[in-house]
């Protein structure tokens, strides 16, 4: 299953909660918990956490009754608890809880929180109703989001927890208006938080770019709120792709690399796309002879 100490979360469709994937046991405070059994990957259990509506299926648990543990709604009605763990079924972690912040903050000192989530914008109404509907559920997850997020760096200034945030949609300017390390934070908003975020293939480029960015934040957040944490003095700098940084301050290259990584293509970026790719050359090829 999962090598300790990582948790996959997932959102149990029947309880409404977060759901988490364990080496030991897998399950919710409210379904109950059991054993992982032997087949159960951790491709299983990335798969349970990804599945985004409404394009992939929520993954169905079946379990026999006698095998979970716990469970609060068993004790409150054990006819309706056993109905519901018949047909219980998982979606998106993300769905309750986009932070992944429940397996860990009641039980942890600090918590460091990266947020990849996209950075919600304003745009003109589209007359559509499928629009409309994925508006209304969009707004819906930014105030869950944001209800968290000032949750967490509430609980940050009032000492209740240690730990730090950082978002895709920042820079290390953030902190320190004098640090021109990384990314420029326009070009964080522009174009590195607006990379999609859905399952298909990254380039080469995005992949580097986005772990750049992450490596630069996470050691200026770091830092900046919990310095304790950085227990090797004097660390050197090292971001993993020297070779995608911006030169001299001259960030076009990154910006045109990144400039239609927001677009989701239909047949995505995989080997599917690349073949249709070759056939239309071929074809031009053709037409031009």
């Amino acid at each position: 299953m999962l090598p300790e100490p990582f948790v996959l979360c997932a959102t149990d469709l029947a309880f409404g909660v977060n759901w988490e994937f364990r080496r030991a046991k897998v399950g919710d405070y409210q379904a109950g918990y059991f054993k992982p059994p032997p087949d159960w990957s951790l491709g299983l259990a990335v798969a349970a956490s990804s599945c985004f509506p409404p394009v992939f299926q929520p993954l169905k648990v079946s379990r026999d009754p006698e095998s979970w543990r716990g469970g609060k709604a068993r004790y409150r009605s054990r006819e309706n608890w056993a109905a519901a763990i018949k047909d219980l079924r998982l979606t998106d972690g993300g769905v309750y809880d986009n932070l992944g912040l429940e397996p860990v903050w009641k039980s942890h000192a600090s918590v460091l929180v990266s947020d990849a989530g996209a950075i919600f914008d304003f745009h003109a109404d589209r007359g559509l109703l499928p629009w409309r509907v994925l508006r209304y559920r969009s707004i819906q997850e930014r105030q869950a989001r944001a209800l968290r997020k000032r949750w967490l760096i509430g609980g940050f200034k009032q000492g209740l927890i240690g730990g730090a945030y950082w978002g895709t949609g920042s820079s290390r300017s953030r902190y320190d208006s004098e640090d021109s390390l990384g990314y420029s934070k326009s070009l964080a908003r522009e174009a590195i938080s607006e990379i999609r975020t859905d399952l298909d293939r990254f380039s080469d480029a995005e992949a580097a770019v986005l772990e750049n960015h992450g490596y630069f934040l996470a050691d200026m957040a770091v830092k900046t709120h919990c310095p304790a944490l950085a227990t090797v003095p004097n660390a050197q700098l090292s971001p993993p792709h020297p070779c995608w940084l911006p030169e001299n301050g001259d960030e076009e290259r990154v910006r045109a690399a990144l400039r239609e990584s927001r677009r989701r293509k239909i047949v995505g970026r995989g080997w599917l796309s690349q073949k249709l790719r070759r056939r239309g050359e071929k074809r031009t090829l053709r037409a031009a002879r």
